[in-house]
């Protein structure tokens, strides 16, 4: 017998796994239901059977696995296959779907569909609708005739970056040479149409290209050089199908001053060698995007064209909100300005002429990079209104990474985080609840799972590093702690100690033993501040608590904003007085030095009143060397305005000084009171509040 396309693909995932695989995982990659697994498996070890090689084995409760010395055996069974193909799964059936659409000049029908990706009639209609979805965000449309079939209908321009995108995405793939040998096998589509799908073409495109960097005078990424040679021949192949775009002339009269004009004309050239004439039009177009690819270095100093010099001001501007924003004085903007630039020029141009951008990091920098994502977000609203376009997610996603890999740069490395497993006995929503809080509380923790009592005796826990459970649970090697699934503050305290000692490699015992002590000295004296003590006696008994407890876990607002860290008054002489009225707190609690408060005082007259960041509200800070000893937040109000300049933008009734040990431990705080103060009605509040309960009330509304 010989083995169907999918399952020669299912065997493949078997010899690429030295470990289990579950019926539901294959079921997941493959794109098939779990009934169709077991039928494929039934017939693979059919297969291995007739080849008197041991089956796949299977161990309960953990899954499937091969066996090496039948994974030795079975490449060279497979190479001796009459036939065998690549296994799409649904996103590389909507990609082929994509391109079949909108590189094939005939009517195109459900069969062509079926013939092209292999599966059912009802899989089509399917991935027909999710594509119509897909082609929607484009504001590309999907219709169907009942002669010509189905068609893509939209701008030219649209489509190319539309086919770009489809395109990359399969050839992106971790085993691209099998999906592609597999493409240009299937007779539904024709190879000569399809050169971006050809190594061969792609390599003469990227050859071409490279040559044309002398005329750039400068050196492209080597991603940007795998996705141009694709752009370039999907332009090539959508010509000789008739298709045109045009550009406006006041467009041309700009694009001509530029060097990727230059380049795009000698490209043009090669091209005409070849027996392909791009007209006038095309050779603008191509000029685009050249001007949007992504370049190792950009001339700073010698891009000085009106449209240059209006970036550089909005890349300066951006560092300054984000310096505002996050609260932190870069030592080396200047250099910061200049690497923003050379990834803000080409995403200037991508944005302006909607060029498609492929960035596969876009989710995982939401993920690990929250605070920074958000504070980014915030920023580009400066090249928003330059372009008078919205920066999209990808773009935003490219300019974190500059940011946060210059704030990683200039401040601490990031603690390394710890992988922990929730155990509740009531639930799945019980375990969510209690999942959520944990979060929440320690910022530095990934939970990679919530599981049943029954469940945790069942599998295997050697991968996470703590465990918290609701029950009382027994693990000789991971560290338990059981909790409440409701937590009070009380307990939220409790296993943030227990947590900072786990995290700095001492026992949890250490922790229960510093907490009892601190229980036995509140019944006979009356403790100020708690979390000090637990600090100062984790130093006194060498466990070498590095960081506060807070710290630790990202303090929100309501940790850092306490009621003894306001102050009310009517009015103050002048600025410089009001810094030193508002720092007053942070200095009577030793969180910060005389030495800061003078360093504020100092940056605001040397730099101006950059700590004005909205009207009527002020946030003075310095550097954390120039003084701060420990995170904090301080808030003065004033009932009249206090002026930093003679702008009337330039009064502040509200000063929040903030004390910053680093470039990220104040990001949460922070981040939850610029949500506070984006209201205006809340900045009316504070203003007015008549109490500091109620301004605690607004702080905790907004500390989640």
């Amino acid at each position: 017998m010989t083995l169907d396309k999918r399952s020669v693909h299912i065997l493949n995932l078997f010899l690429d796994r030295d470990d289990f695989y579950t019926v539901q995982e294959l079921s997941k990659k493959v794109g098939i239901s779990r009934r169709t697994v077991y039928y494929d498996l039934k017939k693979i070890n059919a297969w291995l059977s007739e080849h008197q090689l041991e089956k796949i084995q299977q161990q309960k409760g953990t899954g499937f696995y091969l066996k090496k010395s039948v994974k030795a055996e079975i490449p060279e069974l497979i190479n001796e296959l009459d036939e065998w193909q690549y296994f799409h799964n649904k996103e590389e059936r909507l990609a082929l779907l994509a391109v079949k659409l909108m590189t094939d000049s005939q009517p195109l029908f459900v069969k062509d569909f079926m013939s092209l990706t292999r599966v059912s009639r009802g899989t089509v209609f399917s991935d027909l609708k999710m594509l119509k979805t897909e082609l929607g965000e484009w504001s590309l449309i999907l219709t169907y005739q009942h002669t010509d079939g189905y068609i893509i209908e939209g701008k030219e321009s649209t489509k190319r970056s539309a086919l770009v995108h489809y395109a990359t995405n399969l050839i992106s793939k971790d085993k691209w040479n099998d999906i592609l040998l597999n493409i240009n096998q299937i007779s539904s589509i024709e190879s000569k149409n399809l050169r971006y799908f050809n190594q061969h073409h792609l390599n003469q495109m990227k050859t071409v290209i490279l040559n044309a960097e002398t005329f750039l005078g400068n050196e492209l990424t080597d991603e940007t050089l795998h996705f141009l040679a694709i752009q370039l021949l999907i332009l090539q192949q959508r010509i000789e199908q008739g298709n045109r775009v045009s550009v406006e002339e006041s467009e041309k009269e700009v694009l001509k001053e530029t060097k990727e004009f230059e380049a795009a004309y000698w490209i043009s050239g090669q091209l005409k060698a070849e027996g392909v004439n791009l007209p006038e039009d095309e050779i603008y177009f191509l000029t685009m995007n050249l001007l949007g690819s992504r370049v190792n270095h950009s001339d700073y100093n010698e891009a000085k064209t009106e449209e240059m010099m209006e970036l550089k001001k909005v890349i300066a501007k951006m560092v300054t909100d984000f310096q505002k924003y996050a609260c932190v004085m870069l030592r080396q903007r200047n250099e910061l300005e200049e690497t923003l630039f050379t990834h803000l020029k080409p995403a200037y141009y991508r944005i302006k002429y909607d060029v498609e951008i492929h960035n596969n990091l876009t989710e995982s920098v939401q993920e690990e990079y929250p605070e920074v994502y958000k504070l980014t977000a915030k920023v580009t609203s400066h090249l928003e209104a330059l372009l008078n376009k919205s920066v999209g997610e990808q773009e935003i996603a490219y300019i974190t990474i500059h940011f946060g890999g210059w704030l990683k740069k200039e401040g601490k490395r990031p603690k390394p985080r710890k992988r922990a497993l929730i155990v509740c006995e009531n639930g799945v929503g019980t375990s969510n609840i209690l999942r959520v809080q944990l979060e929440e509380l320690i910022s530095s923790i990934d939970i990679v799972d919530n599981v049943s009592v029954r469940q945790f005796h069942q599998q295997s826990c050697s991968d996470v590093d703590v465990i918290f459970s609701t029950t009382p649970i027994q693990s000789s090697s991971i560290p338990v702690f059981v909790i409440n699934p409701i937590l009070n503050e009380k307990e939220k305290e409790y296993i943030l100690r227990q947590f900072n000692l786990l995290s700095t490699n001492h026992d949890v015992e250490d922790a229960n033993s510093i907490s009892e002590l601190i229980n036995l000295v509140k019944k006979h004296a009356t403790i100020s501040d708690e979390t000090a003590l637990f600090h100062d006696l984790t130093k006194y008994f060498n466990l070498d608590s590095k960081e506060e407890l807070k710290e630790f876990g990202k303090p929100m607002l309501k940790d850092l904003l306490t009621v003894d860290m306001i102050q009310m008054k009517d009015s103050v002489s002048n600025w410089e007085e009001a810094i030193e009225i508002a720092a007053e707190p942070l200095l009577h609690q030793n969180l910060i030095t005389s030495d800061y408060v003078k360093a504020m005082i100092s940056d605001v007259k040397n730099l101006g009143p950059y700590i004005v960041i909205a009207p009527r509200i002020a946030i003075p800070h310095s550097r954390p060397e120039n003084g701060v000893n420990q995170v904090g937040l301080s808030m003065l109000q004033l009932k009249n305005s206090v002026s930093f300049s003679e702008q009337e933008k330039h009064k502040a009734n509200l000063l929040f000084v903030l004390a910053a040990v680093d470039n990220e431990t104040h990001l949460k705080a922070l981040s939850q009171l610029t949500n506070m103060l984006s209201e205006d009605s809340n900045v009316d509040y504070l203003i007015n509040a008549s109490s500091k309960d109620e301004v605690i009330g607004l702080v905790d509304k907004y500390s989640n």
